[in-house]
């Protein structure tokens, strides 16, 4: 109940309806406006797993603008407060601090809303939000428990070969898995069998780990997962002298500075994706516009994380002059700066969390980092200032509240006198 404190303390300062002034003045952010967010738009690359906003929002067919005379940044700093609050909820990972995270945004964007629309009601939908951080708490993230299992349930029921006979839904079901199960065995435990279908084998075994509408696409692209096939998602191909070097830099700083690549470790398991925690990565020509390329990484041997692209992904096998063997996964990847140098000061970064950062467009280093570097993906929209190329840097986590950009656990109620003392451009 202490969530709804502040918004009923909110409301129960507000006149009646009848007396206030009316927030509703007709749709107001102007043709050019609406021209610059749709341009945005269309240069933003996002990571393949997140949907697209529709591209003609604001429009008769996509939605009317809503009034916001004289309120811009008050909406703006509202909408990114429900972004914000989405993003918690959505998580792979949860835990009390996301639980909260989610309560503390959800709180000021409804607050927003009583304060920004003062003659509208809050919603039944608007008031069930409120439930979701308890539910973060008590059930875990919200994939556990929603309706994708039912979905892969009814891809598999709709794939069962009934004949026609309807009604017999259970024994069909018991007969054709009792049959995958007894065939699987026979392959498994008898060798015999294996050495006359070897071939019947890898069909089967390609069949039982193909991507099925998504299921299986995490665990196929994990190099350390059972079911990754290194044959079929792999070639064998040869690194180049510059980027030898960049291994043997690397595992130099790992194991010694007396460690020497030797000759015949120049060769590896090139590989055009992987996926780390579930979540997929790729190398540049992958897909459209390298949506997946684009990382959150944190710099070998520090705690500093930083953006880059991805362009190449291999696995590699070596040993050290003690015997010691090691195989890893390995991804060569632009480092870009965080901190570029501008004629004006960077707005973003006043509230990085919420709003991302600047970074330059050109490389500030290339390295070697390994696939447990990997932190997430990041949204990249190309930005100009004073003809000069810069692109905005907006990480985007799908696993956990763990890299967000921002100090302490919350932006916190600082926003507020910040909001309140900053005028409109």
């Amino acid at each position: 109940m202490y969530l709804l404190s502040p918004l009923s303390q909110k409301a129960a300062s507000l006149p009646p309806p009848e007396e206030q002034e009316s927030t509703n003045r007709g749709p107001v952010l102007g043709a050019d406006i609406m021209q610059a967010i749709w341009a945005d738009m269309a240069q933003t690359v996002l990571p393949s797993w997140v949907g697209a906003a529709l591209k003609n929002w604001g429009t008769a067919k996509g939605g009317s603008s809503v009034p916001i005379i004289g309120r811009k940044k008050e909406l703006l700093f509202n909408i990114t407060y429900l972004v914000m609050s989405i993003r918690a909820a959505n998580h792979k990972e949860t835990n009390v601090d996301v639980s909260r995270t989610y309560d503390f945004y959800i709180s000021k964007y409804i607050t927003g809303v009583a304060t920004l629309f003062r003659e509208n009601s809050i919603h039944p939908l608007q008031h069930s939000a409120f439930h979701i951080g308890k539910n973060l708490r008590d059930f875990g993230p919200g994939h556990s428990r929603g309706a994708q299992f039912y979905e892969r349930y009814i891809h598999y029921l709709q794939s069962l070969n009934l004949n026609m006979k309807f009604g017999e839904m259970e024994a069909t079901m018991m007969n054709a898995t009792g049959r995958a199960a007894n065939l699987k065995a026979l392959i498994t435990d008898n060798p015999e069998i294996r050495s006359h279908v070897s071939e019947a084998i890898k069909v089967y075994e390609r069949g039982t780990t193909r991507d099925s509408r998504g299921i299986r696409l995490a665990q196929m692209l994990d190099p350390n997962d059972t079911h990754f096939d290194l044959e079929s998602q792999s070639r064998w191909g040869s690194l180049s002298a510059e980027e030898r070097q960049l291994l043997q830099s690397y595992l130099q700083t790992k194991h010694g500075e007396t460690f020497q690549l030797e000759d015949w470790m120049a060769s590896g398991a090139m590989m055009d994706q992987i996926t780390i925690a579930g979540v997929r990565y790729t190398q540049p020509g992958v897909l459209k516009r390298d949506q997946d390329s684009h990382i959150i990484f944190v710099i070998p041997g520090t705690d500093q994380p930083a953006p880059g692209k991805i362009l190449k992904i291999f696995q590699f096998w070596y040993s050290t002059p003690s015997g010691t063997e090691y195989k890893g996964t390995y991804l060569i990847v632009d480092q870009f700066s965080t901190n570029p140098t501008l004629d004006i000061d960077d707005p973003y970064r006043k509230h990085p969390a919420l709003f991302g950062y600047l970074c330059n467009v050109t490389p500030l280093a290339t390295g070697i980092i390994e696939a447990d570097h990997v932190r997430s993906h990041f949204a990249l929209t190309p930005r100009q200032y004073n003809g000069e190329d810069f692109m905005h840097v907006y990480p985007m986590s799908r696993v956990n509240h763990e890299f967000w950009w921002q100090d302490g656990e919350h932006e916190n109620e600082n926003l507020n006198e910040e909001e309140e003392s900053e005028t409109e451009d």
